[in-house]
């Protein structure tokens, strides 16, 4: 399963440790691929059960058919040191791997976060077995199927072997060694699984045991997994009219060895081997006698007349035992016993019958043994000498029977060495459940981590658990070497990412070896953001970043992640800094941020107000402030004459030019999602406007002063005026003064002193007049008269 390796981002240093194991857990593994034989059920074939016991650690189990879209996952929670079932037989259509001869989607696929042991358990009285699920041991491309072949099937049911892929589009090209169902003997044919979980059943053509395909060779271009079976195997040869099924989860080529131990069970007569070799001119002994030579495919049967027995071959072999009790038999593969075994395993007793341990360890490790934790359990005493190689004993179990609880799980271990254990449980007039629970393959370092993602510069040691008298080599990239349990590799820069092998042996067994790829990494930077967001409340408003690899967070506890921020429904909450940083599993983490500013309705509406004043006559322009008028809005201007209840529509330009004294209203509004408006009032008043009478003018081309004007006169309608040269003629007139731009001498006018007389019109208004006399306030209502001289000056 995949897992997220965390990262320690705010050290200034960081260690990596790439950790291995080479502990020996059981036949156990947290990843399983199996394929359930199809058992008859006139014989008999449930209740059928997926068994699973935990060590020290809970697991969290999953089953799955990942072929079969319709299944339903069963997803566990096991406590450590325990055992828990499943029942798998109201739906053993779903699992039982028929018809032959065609492919099909019934792979089972199981993972856990734990180690486990888990087999299969055909649990019908008088027709039982066990399949123990051998991990990723039992995952080759290379198999040859040792069928035993001294017993017929009954129940017209036949032998034969199941297959499953763990990968998509995976080739199987099958070598049967006798007819099969659909396919002749020694024609090779090749079969395509289409995805992981895909199975194909193949099944003998007859049920005598000459016809059991025994030295039928598989291979594949991907890994795949195989089930044995014998269905209903005869034990009459044994004494009896018994039938029972045989079976088991066999390992390929790569796992086999080339000596083995087989300890005797309990039938009515010998135990029988079946070894079949996988190399051509392959010599078999037994307890140190030759009993054949065989070429690749060939086999030699074998009855097992002492308690055990050596076996040992020039080239790898597979060895299945027929055992059990009394005519009831049960069958298994045999494991390797050089550089293979367990310290600790793990099973579960199925019923009350009889329960039996067959026990292999090295000379010195008998001693060593725990029983559930318990030592004086398992004893030295109970060990024998193996007659054809003293460097092993056996021993035959037969005392614990009230120390082994039904559906329990029951743990063995050894404290200095390895060791591996069978169990035969049931009884001479039901059926024999027959497995070896120990590991099938040689000791190697399991990697904790495989992979392991350090920054650029982080401290990386790579390390392994010890092994008694083990040996640790290291190789790696650019012709890196390294021996001993800890190797440094410092800082590490882009020379250090890699593959790293570690290799050793411990006395004359070599450890297989492990990799850890160091993958390194650089910093990623700050992702790249929009810029700052003014919008309004009630709209949606989206933030963003240049890169999809970002978390966020905000105002309130917001958190995000994404390269888009989208903020519906804009409220004040939303308003704020908003850190948006980048997604670095490995490396220390780079941010940047953007504010986010919410624009309220009262930040929206404007109100404002003015006063202007004009003199009598004049006009005036009033217009909106600039920053309502900077977005060109809307605008409806009303006057409201003094002493009117009522205002008139009378403009909806953005500036207006008045002549009426009065209050001006302003309506103004931006339209679209984030409209300002505006609301706007100015007091147009009369202002005091005081005249002035020059006295100079300096007629001429420079456009100065050049003509006679009196300034706010105009505010006084139809005042005259009367201008004079010094003989008393009369050079200019005008009966409404006011209303010109005044007195511009003509050419005909020369430079010299001039008189005016000037009426002005006036009322009651309080005015004041400057002259060159001074200025003058008037309070009294009433016509002027002015009289005064003008100079001009050409």
């Amino acid at each position: 399963m995949p897992s997220i390796l965390p990262v320690m981002k705010n050290l200034a240093w960081l260690v990596v440790l790439g950790w291995c194991s080479v502990l020996s857990w059981a036949q156990v593994d947290n990843e399983f691929w199996f394929v359930a034989p199809e058992v008859t059920s006139s014989h008999g074939d449930s209740p059928v059960l997926l068994r699973f016991a935990t060590f020290d650690a809970p697991a969290d189990v999953v089953v799955d058919m990942p072929a079969n879209a319709n299944y339903a996952t069963y997803n566990l929670t096991i406590p450590a040191n325990s055992a828990l079932s499943i029942d798998l037989t109201d739906s053993l259509s779903w699992y039982e791997n028929q018809p032959f001869d065609e492919v099909l989607n019934k792979g089972i696929h199981i993972t856990s976060t734990a180690n486990i042991s888990a087999y299969y358990e055909v649990n019908m009285g008088n027709n039982p077995d066990i399949f123990a699920l051998k991990g990723k041991n039992a995952l080759g491309t290379s198999f040859h199927l040792p069928f035993q072949n001294f017993t017929d099937n009954g129940f017209q049911t036949t032998s034969g072997f199941d297959i499953v892929a763990t990968e998509d589009d995976t080739e199987v090209t099958i070598t049967p060694s006798q007819d099969l169902i659909g396919h002749p003997a020694g024609i090779p044919f090749t079969i395509t699984l289409p995805f992981a979980g895909s199975t194909y059943a193949a099944r003998a053509a007859g049920s005598s045991a000459a016809q059991h395909p025994t030295g039928t060779k598989v291979t594949s271009d991907k890994p795949v997994a195989i089930t044995l079976h014998d269905d209903s195997a005869s034990g009459a040869m044994f004494g009896g009219t018994c039938l029972d099924l045989m079976g088991d989860q066999l390992v390929p080529d790569n796992i086999l060895g080339t000596e083995y131990v087989a300890v005797h069970g309990y039938l009515g007569g010998h135990d029988r081997l079946q070894i079949v070799a996988t190399e051509n001119n392959t010599t078999v002994t037994v307890d140190g006698g030759v009993v054949a030579v065989l070429q690749e495919g060939e086999f030699h049967s074998h009855e097992l007349n002492t308690p055990s027995a050596f076996i040992e071959a020039s080239a790898p072999v597979a060895i299945w035992q027929s055992t059990g009790f009394g005519c009831e038999l049960g069958g298994g593969q045999l494991p390797s016993v050089k550089c293979t075994g367990s310290n600790s395993t793990v099973f579960v007793r199925s019923t009350p019958e009889t329960m039996r341990l067959n026990i292999l360890v090295p000379a010195g490790g008998q001693g060593d043994f725990l029983f559930n934790g318990n030592t004086g359990v398992l004893t030295a005493g109970m060990f024998a000498p193996v007659p054809g190689n003293t460097n092993w004993l056996f021993a035959q179990v037969t005392t614990l029977e009230g120390q082994i609880p039904v559906g329990q799980a029951t743990r063995v271990e050894n404290t200095s060495t390895v060791f591996h254990l069978g169990i035969i449980n049931g009884g001479a007039s039901s059926g024999t459940r027959f497995g070896y629970f120990s590991d099938y393959g040689s000791l190697r370092y399991q990697a904790i981590n495989q992979t392991i993602h350090p920054c650029m510069g982080d401290l990386v040691t790579l390390e392994v658990d010890p092994i008694e008298n083990g040996l640790y080599q290291w190789t790696g990239p650019n012709n890196f070497t390294a021996t001993g349990l800890e190797v440094d590799l410092g800082a590490v820069n882009l020379q250090d990412s890699g593959t790293y092998v570690v290799q050793g042996f411990t006395g004359e067994c070599e450890i297989e070896n492990d990799t850890i790829e160091v993958v390194l990494h650089s910093p990623l930077p700050a992702p790249v953001l929009s810029a700052d967001l003014e919008a309004c409340e009630g709209v949606t408003a989206t933030v963003g970043a240049d890169v999809e690899t970002v978390s966020w967070t905000g105002p309130n506890g917001f958190t995000a992640e994404g390269q888009y921020v989208v903020l519906p429904n804009l409220t004040t909450a939303d308003a704020g800094v908003y850190v948006a940083t980048m997604i670095d599993p490995y490396c220390p983490v780079s941010s940047d941020s953007l504010t986010v500013t919410v624009v309220t309705e009262e930040d929206l509406a404007v109100v404002w107000d003015d006063e202007k004043e004009f003199c009598p006559g004049q006009e005036l322009w009033i217009n909106l402030p600039g920053t309502l008028a900077a977005d060109n809005p809307e605008v409806e201007w009303y006057w409201q004459p003094f002493g009117s209840a009522d205002a008139e529509l009378i403009s909806s330009d953005l500036s207006l030019l008045v002549s009426d004294i009065g209050t001006y209203y302003a309506e103004s509004t931006t339209g679209g999602a984030c409209a300002v408006t505006g609301d706007g009032v100015v007091e147009v008043t009369l202002a005091d406007c005081d005249l002035v009478v020059p006295n100079v003018i300096t007629p001429g081309n420079d456009n100065l002063n050049n003509r006679f004007v009196v300034s706010n006169l105009s505010q006084f309608e139809y005042s005259t005026i009367r201008i004079y040269n010094r003989w008393g003629t009369e050079v200019f007139r005008h009966d409404n003064f006011g209303s010109t731009n005044g007195w511009l001498p003509g050419n005909d006018v020369s430079a010299g002193l001039y008189y005016y007389v000037l009426h002005i019109a006036r009322g009651d208004e309080l005015i004041s007049i400057t002259t060159e006399e001074g200025t003058t306030t008037y309070t009294e209502p009433g016509t002027i008269d002015l009289h005064g001289a003008i100079t001009v000056l050409k």
